[in-house]
């Protein structure tokens, strides 16, 4: 369910909220309450990525694999076939 920050002081199902507060509300009432201006857009978490060190041989490698085999079928640069874009691409990036 979406987490919202109030704008203004209202009340929801008795629950008092007021400028500030976080207030976690989904469907009809989420739109209502962002029409009225009584809370602002979702917080939306970001999720954390990871970074890797990557030397010019990885990346002459990823620009050619995963290389499409037909039927959905795709090779990787150790030699595994593999079905699926998504996955093909998940191997070749060590997972």
């Amino acid at each position: 369910m979406p987490e919202f920050e109030c704008k203004e002081s209202f009340k929801h199902k008795d629950e008092k909220y007021k400028p500030g507060d976080k207030i976690n509300v989904e469907g009809k009432y989420a739109e209502i309450y962002m029409q009225n201006g009584w809370i602002g857009n979702p917080k939306v978490k970001k999720r954390k990525t990871e970074t890797a060190t990557i030397n010019a041989e990885n990346i002459e490698k990823r620009n050619e694999y995963p290389k499409t085999l037909g039927g959905g079928w795709y090779e990787t640069s150790n030699g595994q076939k593999v079905r699926g874009k998504e996955k093909a691409i998940q191997k070749e990036n060590g997972g």
